[in-house]
């Protein structure tokens, strides 16, 4: 095979099954997220967002400060919730990197898609600690409507444990989605993955061709962990686009009702 065919392809596999899953994730979650906002409209999308923000956005913010501290960025100035904010932005990380470290810059990437990482985190989490039959079936099971109905399951409905969880989660989904500054500052750091693993992988293959296969199948492998650990916040993300559905239909309803 081609030295350069070889190199590319290994390396689109990588990212694809990597870095490019967890794009994946962010883009379902940003859009299921926007659809919710869309049903309901603005005036009930704002009273939830404010509703949901006080457990929502600093997760979604320490999700980013979490990733600043692990790829060395100096953070200056962090809003965990300000929700009477002149320009309506509820919480930000203001942080500073040294452009010329290609760690610093792959971390954008990382920085950027830290509320969907950090929020799946504390979902899991939670799970586990008040719904630990749920976690299992969630663990075992990767058919997305048979999740939905058990969390739908009109038998929890009593059970403490069962809103103890659904509250936070559900805020913590809503705020998952990733701000346009997100997303610009994740393409930079995704142009520098890329420019990585290129060069790793062209070294690997000169050295020995072996070590670039078995890079590959590392990232096979880092797959199924990715799959499963971020599932919940597609998970969840389906939920909110459910509650949007039906407060939708509820709004219908209701004028229906009222002619």
């Amino acid at each position: 095979m081609n030295i350069t065919i070889a190199i590319l392809k290994n390396t689109c596999y990588q990212l694809t099954f990597t870095v490019g899953l967890i794009a994946v994730f962010g883009l379902i979650v940003g859009l299921t997220n926007r659809a919710f906002y869309k049903l309901v409209g603005y005036k009930f999308g704002r009273i939830a967002c404010m509703a949901t923000g006080f457990i929502g956005v600093p997760v979604h913010e320490i999700g980013h400060a979490l990733f600043c501290i692990i790829f060395r960025h100096k953070i200056v100035e962090i809003k965990l919730y300000q929700p009477n904010s002149a320009d309506g932005t509820l919480g930000y990380v203001r942080h500073l990197y040294n452009r010329r470290s290609i760690y610093h810059q792959i971390g954008n990437f990382f920085i950027g898609f830290g509320p969907i990482l950090f929020g799946s985190t504390v979902l899991l989490l939670l799970m586990f600690w008040l719904l630990p039959n749920f976690f299992e079936a969630f663990k075992n099971s990767a058919d997305f409507s048979q999740i939905l109905l058990t969390f739908y399951s009109f038998s929890e409905l009593s059970n403490w444990r069962w809103w103890a969880f659904m509250v936070p989660a559900c805020s913590i989904a809503l705020h998952m989605s990733l701000s346009v500054a997100d997303i610009k500052s994740s393409w930079v750091g995704f142009g520098f993955i890329v420019l990585t693993l290129l060069i790793t992988n062209a070294i690997l293959y000169f050295v020995k061709n072996d070590a670039m296969l078995l890079l590959t199948n590392y990232c096979f492998t880092a797959s199924a962990f990715i799959l499963n650990f971020l599932t919940i916040s597609v998970v969840f993300s389906l939920i909110i686009l459910l509650l949007g559905v039906l407060v939708k239909f509820s709004f219908y309803a209701v004028r229906l009702w009222s002619n």
